[in-house]
């Protein structure tokens, strides 16, 4: 961060590059989330890969897309009819197959609520951010402004039972209210219990009346798959009010450099930002 009077005077460059100096022989990959402003100082110093953030959308109410598109004056009867016909669909899709009424869940606070935590695993992910109790809790219980809503995937009690959860926050901004789904995992990781703990946040986001649902998740897998079939889609940075990528850069020559600088080999979520 640079203070407002002393922008422009090459100090994000000279701080790209003392800490990137810094961490040479400390670290083998660097992960970051460029905003507008950022960017141009983060091409300048070359990233070997800078792309938009993959943000997936689900629209709870089609006013706000006419809103986000500048249509003020859609009757209201109108988008009663379109909301109906979208959300009669949403449940189409979400209907579930005979292995998902297996599964249960739990709904909680945060994770300090009783619930007994073991490491997390994001098995057949290839690049990702550590899950395991000590991040878990310092995300999303010790989090000074946003409160979260965890629901776990509860095993079914045999063996090779899966397990999970999906971090839930809903947030007001810039005049839209917005669900967003800040982190998922499911283990061992599979289509059906990613898709049985979404179509639950869907629903717990209903009732509290949001009117787009937000996921990060980078990758081709289970999670995109099943966002996908519930009615997600990715949608670009020029449809979004402000901008927000993506970079990586290897720093350990050892490194497959094109698998570390592919997107679609990372796993990434909101709760690897500082943003929700």
């Amino acid at each position: 961060m640079i203070r407002p009077d002393r922008q422009r005077m090459g100090l994000g460059l000279f701080l790209i590059e003392s800490i990137r100096q810094h961490m040479k022989g400390r670290i083998s990959l660097v992960t970051s989330f460029p905003n507008d402003k950022s960017t141009g100082p983060t091409i300048k110093k070359g990233p070997h890969y800078l792309g938009e953030a993959p943000l997936y959308w689900r629209m709870q109410d089609i006013s706000s897309l006419f809103r986000g598109l500048g249509w003020t004056r859609i009757p209201s009867l109108v988008a009663a009819g379109v909301n109906m016909v979208m959300r009669a669909l949403y449940s189409l899709i979400a209907l579930p197959s005979l292995w998902e009424k297996r599964y249960r869940h739990d709904e909680r606070r945060g994770f300090e609520d009783g619930k007994s935590l073991a490491d997390y695993p994001r098995d057949a992910c290839g690049i990702y951010f550590k899950r395991d109790e000590a991040f878990l809790r310092w995300r999303f219980d010790r989090h000074p402004e946003m409160d979260y809503t965890v629901i776990f995937l509860e095993p079914g009690g045999r063996e090779n039972s899966t397990d999970g959860y999906i971090v839930l926050a809903v947030m007001d901004y810039e005049g839209f209210r917005i669900g967003f789904i800040v982190d998922i995992l499911v283990h061992p990781l599979a289509l059906r219990p990613a898709r049985y703990l979404i179509t639950q946040a869907a629903r717990w986001f209903e009732t509290r009346e949001v009117e787009t649902i937000s996921c990060m998740m980078a990758g081709k897998n289970a999670y995109t798959l099943a966002l996908q079939s519930l009615g997600f889609f990715r949608v670009s940075n020029r449809f979004m009010p402000r901008e927000l990528n993506l970079s990586f850069r290897v720093l350990d020559p050892d490194l497959d450099f094109d698998y570390a600088t592919d997107p679609l080999n990372w796993i990434i979520t909101w709760a690897d930002t500082d943003l929700v």
